[in-house]
């Protein structure tokens, strides 16, 4: 993370009455890229300890077969881990990982590959220190 080092990294800017209408900080450019394909074969184009965000949110389990192909609870762990792997291999040491999956619900009860896949990442050397809720706007599945 880069700071301000001087007030010369300022400027003023003065409305038209001559009163201060707000502040400039001349901060250094920051480069964004998006790619679009397939995770698995983009994300070898890149450069190890180059990216600073990963957010991603793959398939859940045994949803979207038409799009995905489906990846079963069982064989989810050993299917996400080589791209986990290459994820980390292009995060900056200091850089944000976030990723957005949930269990699907098995026979009433929570399918464990969440947590199976969050102990294998750590195997790899991911560091787990946060968990992120968001609201979702549509309703719920009832049946949960």
């Amino acid at each position: 993370m880069e700071y301000i080092e001087s007030l010369a990294d300022f400027e003023l800017v003065e409305g038209i009455d001559g009163k201060m209408a707000g502040i400039i900080c001349n901060m250094k450019q920051i480069e964004s890229r998006l790619i679009l394909g397939d995770c698995t074969k983009e994300i070898i184009t890149i450069k190890d300890n180059t990216v600073d965000l990963v957010f991603t949110s793959p398939p859940y389990a045994d949803s979207r077969a038409h799009t995905y192909g489906g990846v079963s609870p069982d064989k989810y762990v050993d299917w996400f881990l080589p791209i986990s792997k290459e994820l980390l291999r292009v995060l900056k040491p200091d850089g944000t990982f976030v990723l957005n999956i949930k269990e699907k619900a098995v026979n009433g009860e929570r399918h464990t590959y969440v947590i199976d896949l969050i102990l294998a990442m750590r195997e790899q050397g991911w560091l787990w220190t946060e968990e992120f809720i968001r609201k979702q706007l549509h309703q719920l599945n009832e049946s949960l």
